[in-house]
């Protein structure tokens, strides 16, 4: 399903994160699927919207999915379930996830094209592991990495290419990222995330 995101990072300037070409094993039968989502979308207009949602987010059962990439998402999310203790092992020193229960979340992601931009943030406190990989366009822009609690010094990024994951754990206080569009192009990404377990209302 994938290639090397079970492992711990292999940058550790200016914060430990890791970066695997590759990643989706079947990435030559969806590419064409992932494509139908790149040109810019006009989803229902929302809040502060430019032409439409800011971001679409697209989870397991999402009817906006081609059945290819319903199947895909389902089957990601059974993967990294049951993969997630052993991919946490290898990020020590992150939100104490050792000793807490997890759940996980896998997205397809588009957002707006140039001049959209997700300011430099961290990431929720409740993810413990984030994994992006970059799906559309060929070209684009990929993840901004910034140092220090001011935010204000950037000191590098990860660079984009299709099927390539930008991979890190929450760490207060260091972890700071951005990351924005291009023009004319939505910027489609694959998320998986391990997150803090949520109690469900029943």
């Amino acid at each position: 399903m994938f290639k090397g995101l079970i492992q711990g990072p292999n940058h550790t300037e200016p914060w430990p994160w890791l970066q695997v070409d590759d990643v989706i094993e079947d990435w030559n039968d969806l590419l064409t699927d992932f494509k139908t989502y790149s040109p810019e979308h006009n989803e229902p207009t929302t809040g502060k919207a430019r032409k439409g949602l800011l971001s679409v987010i697209m989870k397991d059962g999402d009817e906006r999915l081609t059945p290819k990439l319903q199947e895909f998402v389902a089957n990601a999310e059974t993967w990294l379930d049951k993969n997630s203790k052993e991919i946490l092992s290898y990020w020590p020193g992150g939100r104490g996830f050792n000793d807490l229960p997890t759940e996980v979340e896998v997205q397809i992601t588009r957002q707006l094209p140039a001049p959209y931009r997700f300011n430099v943030h961290q990431e929720s406190l409740l993810k413990y592991w984030s994994c992006v990989i970059y799906v559309q366009p060929d070209y684009g822009a990929g993840t901004g990495i910034y140092v220090g609690p001011e935010m204000k010094s950037r000191w590098g990024q990860c660079t984009w290419k299709p099927n390539r994951a930008f991979i890190f754990a929450g760490r207060e206080g260091e972890t700071y990222h951005d990351y924005e569009g291009v023009i004319d192009e939505s910027r489609i990404t694959v998320n998986l995330f391990i997150m803090k377990y949520k109690e469900k209302n029943l």
